[in-house]
C-alpha cells in the first residue's frame, strides 16, 4: 500500500473530507491553522479530527514547515485547493501532485472556476500534474473532462471536482502512480488568468442578459457574489436566469416585474430575473425588495 497525504484547505477541502469520510477512506491531512488563513473561503477542519489525522500549518511555504512535514511519512502528497507555490523553493522527499480545476494548459492560475463560468465555458475538467518552476505548467499525470451545463453554478462544479479528486486520491493510495503516464503540457495552448477581485463582480445592466447571467454564476456561492447598488444599498446576486435573450425591454437596470418569481431587470439586450439576492445580510428568494 502506498502512503498518501492530502494537502488541502478552504471549502473545497472541507467538502473533500466529507466525501472521503463517506467512502471510509482516511489519509493523512495537512491544512492551515484557521488563525493563519482568515479568508472568506477558510473552513475549520476540527469536526474531522476524530476521524482523520490532521496536521496544521501556520505558514504557506514548505521550507518554513520542513521540520513538521518531515514527520509526515508519506510517498505521495496530493494537493487540492492548496497554495500553488508552497513547494516552489524546496522539494520534499515525497512526490507532490497538484490539482487545477481546468483542462490544462488552459486557465492556469488562481480563480479559474469563476473565469470559466464568466466566459461561458461548457467543456472543462480537472487536471492532476507535477509541479514545476512555472505555476500550473508541470507534466500532466491525469485529466478528466467535466461539462458545465447552462444552469450549473460553481457549487455544482465543485461537487464534481471533489468526487473526481476523491477517486484519484484513493487510486493513488492503492496503486501509486504506476498506472499513469505523464505528458508535457502544450505551451502553445497555455494562458494564465488574472485573479478575480471584488471590482470584477460589479454588475452592469447595460450589458446583454447572457453576459450578466454568466457573471452572476461566476461569483455565486461559495464565492462572494456579483453585486450592484439600489438606492445606495448593496445587492448581492447569487441566483438568476435569462428571461429574454435579446431585444429592448426598458432602460438598463429598470425593474420590469417583481413578484414571487423574482425581479425581472432590463439589460442592454434582453432581460434577466434575479432569483436569489442578499441585502444587508438577509437572503431573499421570492419578491426582491428593491
Amino acid at each position: 500500500m502506498v502512503r498518501t497525504a492530502v494537502f488541502t484547505a478552504n471549502i473545497i477541502g472541507f467538502k473533500l473530507l466529507e466525501k472521503l469520510h463517506s467512502l471510509n477512506f482516511y489519509p493523512k491531512i495537512v491544512t492551515y491553522d484557521t488563525a493563519f488563513r482568515r479568508t472568506g473561503q477558510s473552513k475549520d477542519f476540527s469536526p474531522f479530527e476524530g476521524k482523520f489525522s490532521i496536521m496544521y500549518l501556520q505558514n504557506n511555504k514548505y521550507e518554513y514547515n520542513k521540520n513538521i512535514l518531515d514527520r509526515l511519512d508519506c510517498d505521495n502528497a496530493v494537493c487540492i485547493d492548496w497554495t500553488k507555490d508552497f513547494f516552489k523553493k524546496s522539494r520534499p522527499e515525497f512526490n507532490v501532485i497538484q490539482m487545477q480545476p481546468s483542462l490544462l494548459p488552459k486557465y492556469r492560475g488562481y480563480g479559474c472556476i469563476s473565469e470559466q463560468f464568466e466566459k461561458g465555458v461548457y467543456q472543462s475538467g480537472v487536471t492532476f500534474y507535477k509541479p514545476s518552476g512555472k505555476v500550473d505548467a508541470g507534466d500532466i499525470i491525469y485529466q478528466k473532462e467535466l461539462r458545465i451545463e447552462y444552469d450549473d453554478y460553481p457549487e455544482d462544479f465543485i461537487e464534481n471536482i471533489v468526487n473526481i479528486s476523491a477517486e484519484f486520491i484513493i487510486n493513488v493510495e492503492k496503486n501509486g502512480l504506476k498506472n499513469y503516464k505523464t505528458l508535457p503540457q502544450n505551451e502553445d495552448e497555455a494562458f494564465y488568468i488574472i485573479r478575480k477581485r471584488s471590482k470584477n463582480a460589479i454588475l452592469d445592466f447595460g450589458r446583454d442578459a447572457y453576459s450578466i447571467y454568466n457573471q452572476i454564476r461566476a461569483f455565486s456561492r461559495p464565492f462572494f457574489g456579483a453585486y450592484f447598488y439600489s438606492e445606495g444599498t448593496k445587492v448581492k446576486v447569487f441566483r438568476a436566469k435569462t428571461e429574454k435573450w435579446q431585444g429592448y425591454f426598458g432602460e438598463p437596470g429598470e425593474i420590469i416585474k417583481n413578484d414571487e418569481n423574482g425581479a425581472e431587470i432590463a439589460c442592454g439586450s434582453g432581460t434577466i430575473v434575479l432569483k436569489e439576492v442578499e441585502i444587508k445580510g438577509y437572503t431573499h428568494k421570492a419578491y426582491i425588495p428593491l
